[in-house]
């Protein structure tokens, strides 16, 4: 990039690389995943699967899972444990016969 080009323009060019529509089927089937668990504040999606220039035949589609409070979230009292205290929680889902994960922060 350009060194006169300002942040704003960095950040603008670097978002229109982004392959969000790739991503939909999967952010729907987490979606449908996460109706039932309550404090989900927003999806955030990252990793190489974002970009045709790093994305690969083995790259995975990666999210963040922001929650308000790890009790809302967790139904399982060790669940909430173990993310509070080494966080973040690690999960693997299908969509469309393939595997994406979750992390909840």
């Amino acid at each position: 990039m350009k060194s006169t080009q300002t942040l704003r323009d960095q950040i603008k060019s670097k978002l229109s690389e982004f392959d969000v529509e790739a991503l939909q089927p999967f952010l729907d089937d987490l979606n449908a995943l996460l109706a039932k668990r309550n404090g989900v504040l927003a999806i955030l999606a990252y990793g190489s699967c974002l970009s045709q220039k790093t994305k690969s035949s083995t790259s995975t589609p990666d999210f963040y899972v922001v929650v308000d409070q790890y009790s809302q979230f967790h139904q399982k009292k060790k669940e909430q444990w173990i993310n509070k205290v080494v966080p973040p929680n690690i999960y693997h889902f299908h969509s469309s016969s393939k595997t994406a994960k979750y992390n909840v922060i």
